[in-house]
């Protein structure tokens, strides 16, 4: 009987434990940005690393692919804490860095079907014989623009709406590039053109 008494107690006490120390984690703004920072040094990146296109060819796809993982469970795991103003301010910094990491991914498949055409040379039996790859960069770059300009407005929004955070988080002044319409344009008119004569 005595025995029960005590594997219950145990039982108890663990769960009391798991509710305090996992289930019951509530997050300030700084104790979450340290987190959030951590998941960025694992891989040696930092957000603004993203916004240079040159360092998004040079960074390993394998490291943006476990970042974004992170910063999905930090955010799922944000759902479980109370509401608050911090909540609310990790949600929307986790939401931008998360459209970072996605636009950085889309950018890494983009630049792969460009080296793709260079090593051609774009030679048109290629070109031809490719334009579902060729329809498919279009495609991608119409996105990470849109995906560009979505996340252009949401490092804004966030930094006007909690600069000191903005500035604490690194996020303050970054912007991706975006394409240009005419590049998209002369793009859209070559498909066309290897449409009617391929």
């Amino acid at each position: 009987m005595n025995k029960a008494y005590v594997v219950v107690g145990i039982v108890i006490i663990a769960i009391a434990l798991y509710f305090v120390f996992f289930a019951g984690q509530q997050y300030t703004f700084d104790s979450g940005l340290e987190k959030i920072d951590s998941f960025w040094q694992k891989q040696d990146l930092k957000p603004v690393d993203l916004t240079s296109p040159l360092k998004v060819y040079a960074a390993e796809e394998s490291k943006l692919v476990l970042l974004k993982s992170d910063l999905e469970s930090f955010q799922s795991s944000l759902k479980t804490q109370q509401d608050s103003e911090d909540k609310e301010k990790l949600e929307l910094l986790t939401e931008t860095q998360l459209d970072l990491v996605s636009n950085a991914l889309l950018q890494k498949e983009n630049f792969e079907s460009i080296d793709y055409f260079d090593s051609t040379g774009y030679d048109f039996d290629v070109l031809c014989s490719s334009i579902d790859k060729a329809e498919e960069l279009q495609t991608n770059l119409v996105l990470q623009k849109e995906s560009a300009e979505n996340c252009n407005a949401k490092l804004k929004a966030f930094s006007q709406a909690y600069p000191e955070e903005a500035k604490k988080a690194g996020v303050d002044s970054l912007e991706l590039e975006e394409a240009l319409d005419e590049n998209l344009l002369e793009l859209e008119d070559l498909i066309k053109s290897l449409q009617v004569v391929c």
